[in-house]
């Protein structure tokens, strides 16, 4: 299953369900049931929401060979694909303005912008972005061969910092 918040603070999750379908429920509070908003065959996928919760942007499943990004409309249900490049599209996060960013991998990881303009803007290796709910900042994993962080980038300005890396991490079996 995969996460995300909603702009009205609803957690959505996408989870996979018997028969080779999977679903888009989302949980208003603690006492509420989980209500269906989209299915589609396959398995459970990467998404963000957007609109204030009313269209989704998701990735294809990662068991498909060359996935790509789509977005559904939650009212009627329909869905259309928006990336069709040599690349991977996936994992994408969304920030309360429509600013995109989303991991790609050609030869490597590589993280991807989009904003208002609707132009894709590559942004530097990575992998796994997130949103932070309080501003126009993402979260995203950088490097490798043991040396893996977890750095944050002001989407406006271009100006990061490593927040954690790896081996400040407690335990000898993180891996990030």
């Amino acid at each position: 299953a995969t996460l995300a918040w909603s702009p009205n603070k609803s957690l959505g999750v996408w989870g996979t369900l018997v028969g080779g379908r999977s679903g888009l429920y989302t949980l208003e509070d603690h006492s509420a049931a989980p209500r269906l908003k989209y299915s589609s065959e396959g398995a459970a996928r990467p998404f963000a929401f957007l609109d204030s919760g009313k269209r989704v942007l998701y990735g294809d499943a990662v068991t498909v060979p060359q996935p790509h990004l789509w977005i559904a409309d939650l009212r009627s249900g329909k869905s259309w694909q928006i990336s069709s490049g040599a690349g991977h599209e996936t994992i994408p996060s969304a920030a309360a303005d429509g600013t995109v960013v989303f991991q790609s991998l050609e030869q490597q990881n590589e993280l991807l912008q989009v904003g208002a303009g609707g132009q894709a803007q590559e942004v530097g290796a990575g992998s796994s972005p997130a949103w932070s709910p309080a501003g126009n900042q993402y979260a995203y994993i950088a490097g490798g061969d043991g040396a893996a962080q977890i750095r944050v980038r002001d989407a406006q300005s271009g100006w990061e910092h490593t927040w954690v890396t790896s081996t400040q991490l407690p335990g000898a079996t993180w891996s990030l």
